[in-house]
Order: C-alpha cells, then sequence, then structure tokens
C-alpha cells in the first residue's frame, strides 16, 4: 500500500487503534532533503536527506499530528498484543499502515473486513473535521457526533467503530473523510486505509 512520491502530502493525523491504550510506533520518511517535522505542531527536528527518517513512539491511546515542511511519507505500526495494553491479550500482531494525508479525503467508500476465521476485532477510524461531526453516515444512518474524540489543535475529530466479522460497510460525509480499517486477533492483524 505504498503511495507514490506525488500522492504524498504534509499534514497528517495517527489515530489510535481501539483497545490499545499504550499506543503506537510511528515512523516520518522525508521525500526530499531538509524536511522540517512538527508533531502536535511543536517542532520535532529536520530530517536533513529524502529518504532517511524519524521512529517515535506514542505510548498513549491519543492521536498524533504529524505536519512536515515538505511531502513525506507517514507510517504507523501496531504493536503486537502483549505490548499494546489491552488486557495482556494476545490479541493482535504487529501491522504497518501508510496513512493518507487528510487532504487525501473520500466522500463515500466501502469498507471491508479481513475474511479469515482468526480475526475476532474489526474496527474502523474515522477522521474528519470537527465541524463534520453531524454529518458522517455509517451503513446509511449518522453517526451521534459523541462517538467522536477531537484531536489536539482544533481542526479534526476521529471516531472509533466496531465493524461486525465479515462485513462491508458504507461510510459517507459530504466534507470528506480519511478513514483506517484494521482488526485483531490471536497473533494476527490488518490495517489498511480506505479508498488506497
Amino acid at each position: 500500500q505504498t503511495l507514490p512520491t506525488a500522492a504524498l502530502g504534509k499534514e497528517y493525523v495517527l489515530m489510535p487503534y481501539a483497545n490499545q491504550r499504550n499506543g503506537f510506533v510511528y515512523r516520518v520518511v522525508a521525500a526530499q532533503d531538509s524536511t522540517y517535522v512538527y508533531i502536535n505542531g511543536t517542532l520535532k527536528t529536520m530530517i536533513p536527506k529524502a529518504g532517511d527518517w524519524i521512529t517515535q513512539e506514542q505510548s498513549s491511546d491519543n492521536a498524533v499530528s504529524v505536519t512536515t515542511s515538505k511531502p513525506a511519507y507517514v507510517a504507523q505500526y501496531m504493536k503486537n498484543g502483549r505490548c499494546n495494553g489491552w488486557n495482556g491479550s494476545s490479541d493482535g500482531d504487529a501491522a504497518i499502515f501508510i496513512s493518507p494525508d487528510v487532504n487525501q479525503r473520500l466522500l463515500t467508500t466501502i469498507v471491508g473486513t479481513a475474511s479469515t476465521s482468526n480475526m475476532k476485532n474489526h474496527w474502523v477510524n474515522i477522521l474528519v473535521d470537527q465541524s463534520a461531526k453531524k454529518a458522517v453516515k455509517f451503513n446509511g444512518s449518522f453517526l451521534n457526533q459523541s462517538v467522536f474524540n477531537n484531536v489536539a489543535g482544533g481542526k479534526y475529530a476521529y471516531a472509533q467503530v466496531s465493524v461486525n466479522n465479515f462485513s462491508s460497510n458504507t461510510i459517507s460525509c459530504d466534507s470528506g473523510f480519511v478513514v483506517v480499517a484494521y482488526g485483531t486477533g490471536p497473533y494476527e492483524s490488518y490495517s489498511y486505509s480506505a479508498g488506497a
């Protein structure tokens, strides 16, 4: 699910995985020399060369905003079951997800779950502008705006929606959204961006 460099952006929001209170790891990979990286609005570093990266750990279940001065790849890593804080369970395994820029929005999409018998838990994370929390439809019905969490910085909000095993789900929003589908099972997981 690697994006072509022409599709890269400079503004990303990494949403936490549901029930994984010990957070996630993420990496910012510069596509151009001298790329400045801001984490939650604060300058973190400058990546000197294209292809170089920084790796960060988000040790809580809060979203992270990543902004770069030049286009970059941003990858989010799911921690495995014993490290992710999900009650010491073996649910989950490491998974990698290449994040789309927040401006690469969909207006409608169908999101499916993985279809292995080992996968027990499936979710979609939906990122929208805070002003659009009332406008998101999930399988034809509006989501209650109370299911959304505001992202620090005041621009975006996200919802974590549990979905049924072996299901396809339709999501729509007039102002656009970014959606991440993911799931876990004993020593197994997946994560992908809808529409990628």
